[in-house]
């Protein structure tokens, strides 16, 4: 998926190559494609969907270690609770 389709708007060459970065930092497969409109015409990267998505929902710079500090506070925040073995939650 293109960022032009994600977006719903043009991304601009500082956010293509912030989002091509990290991509390729987090050997995320991009492919190549050629586009001819009367607003562009050249070279879009491709990206996997649910990896923009992931991209996107956690901020668009360092998607690695934000992802890595939300999994520890989830940690952090489960190993807070104080549960009962008796009980059952659900």
């Amino acid at each position: 998926m293109s960022l032009y389709d994600y977006l719903g708007r043009a991304a601009g060459r500082e956010l293509g190559n912030q989002v091509f970065k990290a991509a390729s930092a987090s050997r995320i497969p991009v492919q190549i494609k050629e586009v001819s409109n009367p607003v562009y015409k050249g070279k879009i990267m491709m990206y996997p969907e649910n990896w923009l998505i992931g991209y996107f929902s956690t901020g668009q710079s360092n998607f690695g270690d934000q992802a890595e500090n939300l999994a520890d506070k989830v940690l952090k925040a489960l190993e807070a609770i104080n549960f009962d073995d008796n009980k059952i939650y659900g």
